[in-house]
């Protein structure tokens, strides 16, 4: 009987022996050490943020890089029109290849043609004169690239100068502006220079098909910004040796023409900051472009004051001057001014 309650007092809850006790700590601990284990196997530690230091932007700095935009977009657009003006005037000159050459083939026809009319003796005088007219072209030649070729030793003399802009080498472009009347106002060549390669397009034919020794053409371009070009255009019959008459064509001169529209401004106040001409003038390249005043003699007082303030703005300054009421007017052979 006492052995009976003996095992049910051990299978009792609470009756578990120090062993069983210790034996169930160590599991939980052992439990513990897995479960800290796994979770410190699934984390990462955060990488540390670097303090990076924030670069502060002055107002000097923006406006350097608007300039700096505004002469890359100067340049790119100073690009393209020399690149419209270089393929116009390559397929100028290829109409012109072409049409000489086919001008030249009916004369080399007509004169085989011509030559083969002729009897036994005159057609040999014939070639012995055309060997000669060769020879002698030849001759004149060789003698000019001679002449070219001699160098004659000269005293050289020391002058003193000032050198303008245009002394300091070759520049890429230029923008142009007028002074008269003690008012400036800029000059937009620039804008004209694709309505003037279509007007040679279109008096082309004009020109070429007209009879006579000498044929004009005119047209009127524009408006832009209230300017006009009235430009005429001239085709003339030459002789060349030994390949006869001839026809050349092109353009002769332009003439700028302003109308009461356009934009003037008082030579004192031209060059102050935020003025028309000043916000025409931003953003050019000013190592590569020369602003040409042209002057004419009522505001000769005015022009070295603006030539002045113009170069203590960092732009090259290059100055001509124009007769009393002589319109502004270029052609092939340059502009026409009084001085350079």
């Amino acid at each position: 009987m006492a052995r009976y309650a003996k095992e049910q007092q051990d299978d009792s809850p609470g009756g578990d022996s120090f062993l069983d006790i210790v034996a169930n700590i160590v599991g939980i601990l052992i439990l513990l050490v897995m479960v800290v284990g796994l979770r410190a196997a699934r984390e990462f530690e955060a990488a540390p943020v670097a303090q990076t230091e924030v670069e502060r932007v002055t107002a000097a700095d923006l406006r350097k890089a608007k300039d700096r935009a505004l002469r890359e977009r100067r340049e790119f657009e100073r690009l393209v029109l020399a690149a419209k003006r270089t393929e116009a005037e390559s397929r100028l000159l290829e109409a012109d290849r072409v049409e000489m050459a086919s001008y030249i083939a009916e004369l080399d026809s007509e004169l085989e043609k011509e030559r083969a009319a002729l009897s036994e003796s005159d057609r040999r005088s014939h070639d012995t004169s055309t060997s000669i007219a060769h020879a002698q072209l030849r001759l004149e030649e060789l003698m000019r690239k001679r002449v070219s070729q001699v160098v004659v030793e000269q005293e050289t003399e020391t002058i003193e100068c000032y050198p303008t802009p245009i002394a300091q080498g070759v520049v890429e472009d230029q923008v142009m502006i007028s002074l008269e009347g003690n008012q400036i106002s800029f000059l937009p060549i620039a804008g004209f220079v694709d309505q003037i390669e279509r007007a040679i397009g279109s008096v082309r034919a004009e020109l070429m098909n007209s009879s006579g020794m000498e044929v004009v053409a005119e047209r009127r371009l524009g408006p832009v910004e209230g300017h006009y070009l009235a430009c005429r255009f001239k085709r003339q019959t030459i002789n060349v040796p030994g390949r006869g008459m001839m026809a050349i064509g092109g353009m002769e001169r332009c003439t700028v023409v302003a109308t009461p529209s356009v934009q003037r401004t008082p030579a004192d106040l031209a060059t102050e900051p935020g003025s028309p001409l000043m916000q025409r003038l931003e953003g050019i390249d000013r190592d590569a472009t020369v602003v040409t005043i042209i002057a004419y003699p009522d505001s000769f007082e005015s022009l070295a004051k603006v030539e002045r303030s113009l170069k203590e703005h960092g732009y090259r300054v290059a100055k001509t001057l124009q007769r009393a009421g002589q319109p502004i007017s270029f052609g092939p052979n340059g502009r026409e001014t009084v001085m350079q």
